[in-house]
């Protein structure tokens, strides 16, 4: 679990995700949208929790397969 305390939570939760959305001056704003797709086409799920006091947590979560 990573908790990053540079991302506003003022943002909505979507433009998070969206391609070359960045809060950083050298960031690419592609590291976001990569990780949902990956994470999205193992179907998983990703979502962001508030973090009042240190920005926001963002928890991926994937189901495990049995045969």
């Amino acid at each position: 679990m990573t908790i990053l305390p540079k991302v506003p939570l003022s943002f909505r939760r979507e433009e998070i995700f969206s391609p070359f959305f960045t809060t950083k001056k050298e960031g690419t704003g592609l590291g976001l949208p990569i990780v949902k797709k990956i994470i999205e086409a193992h179907y998983g799920q990703t979502e962001i929790l508030d973090n009042s006091d240190r920005g926001v947590t963002f928890r991926m979560v994937i189901p495990i397969l049995r045969d």
